[in-house]
């Protein structure tokens, strides 16, 4: 509980890049950098809560980047850079995944897309639920699909995300 890593660097793993399991309560990853890992460069456990993810730079992890699981929440990702990251993602897969239902989730600030562009993966893909998710003011640009993929009803803002419309606020 309540660790942080900052200014760590991590490249080559051949599983996670980082692992925060259950009862990881208040934790930050701060100012890293991952590199070529086999799986997600960041998988937040299920039921983890109070984590912040913020000011990294991720580079060259083919699937999902930041994947987030079950009953996680108040997880906040922001201003983080994701380069030549998603290649192997489909069109219904994102850079950061949530699965199943997750809570008070906020994506800020990001950049999607640098470096060589995924051919088809999201910026967010939300598998099952989200309560309370806010995306808003991220770069999705280098993306081909902008806008985050959410299958199901969730109380959601997904707000002014370059190349978005700038006033689009869409709650589903």
């Amino acid at each position: 509980r309540d660790v942080s890593f900052i200014n760590c660097n991590v490249a080559g793993s051949t599983d996670k890049g980082f692992l925060l399991s259950e009862n990881a309560h208040g934790c930050k990853i701060i100012g890293c950098t991952i590199d070529n890992t086999t799986n997600e460069g960041i998988n937040v456990g299920s039921d983890v809560h109070n984590i912040t993810i913020s000011e990294n730079r991720v580079k060259n992890i083919d699937d999902q980047v930041i994947e987030v699981n079950d009953g996680a929440d108040s997880i906040t990702i922001t201003n983080n850079i994701f380069e030549t990251c998603g290649g192997n993602n489909t069109a219904t897969e994102g850079i950061i995944s949530l699965q199943d239902t997750t809570s008070d989730i906020t994506i800020t600030g990001n950049i999607f897309g640098a470096g060589t562009a995924p051919a088809n993966s999201n910026p967010l893909t939300v598998e099952t639920l989200v309560n309370r998710l806010v995306f808003t003011n991220n770069n999705t640009f280098g993306l081909t699909n902008h806008q985050p993929y959410i299958p199901n009803e969730t109380d959601s803002i997904i707000a002014f995300n370059i190349p978005s419309q700038a006033s689009q606020i869409i709650a589903q």
